[in-house]
């Protein structure tokens, strides 16, 4: 049987091989296709919300129940899409689908622990400028060693350490 190629040329349906029990055109295609995939798969996106509000809801619709609601620079990591709609997963492991169009590529991280100290210098010896609740979503400005600049949507800024945050650092 022949059949063409993805380069359109006509190929015979047997499989290649240089010898017996060799790699066969098939392997090697999909093998390269593997190779190529792996960087998305083992580091999968990280996108933030760009809007004021979100709706994170139980399906690709806005039909369907709202889960949550997140504020503007809330991080998550996107497991899938589907028709505009995104399939994500959030610091707390929940998951939850949101309209495409609601998230950036906007470098933002969110509070994981309890409470967290933003301070005025990258350093722990820094005068404290306020605290963080847990959940509080920031945009990172830049980085320096351990520390994220950081910005809130009310616009306050500080430092705050990465081992308190979550998201695209």
């Amino acid at each position: 049987m022949r059949f063409l190629d993805l380069f359109g040329e006509v190929k015979d349906s047997r499989p290649y091989s240089a010898k017996p029990g060799g790699f066969s055109r098939l392997k090697v295609w999909a093998a390269a296709a593997l190779l190529l995939a792996w960087p998305a798969v083992a580091q999968a996106e990280i996108l933030a919300v760009k809007v004021a509000k979100a709706n994170f809801r139980a399906g690709p619709s806005t039909k369907r129940q709202v889960l949550f609601t997140a504020s503007k620079y809330y991080p998550v990591r996107v497991l899938g899409r589907s028709k505009g709609w995104y399939r994500v997963k959030d610091f707390e492991n929940d998951v939850a689908w949101v309209l495409g169009r609601l998230l950036g590529k906007i470098r933002c991280v969110v509070v994981k622990v309890k409470e967290a100290n933003i301070r005025q210098r990258p350093t722990t010896k820094a005068r404290i400028l306020f605290t963080a609740a847990s959940g509080a979503a920031f945009r990172v400005l830049k980085k320096s060693g351990e520390w994220l600049r950081v910005l809130h949507d009310d616009g306050s800024k500080g430092w705050l350490h990465r081992n308190l945050a979550w998201g695209a650092r």
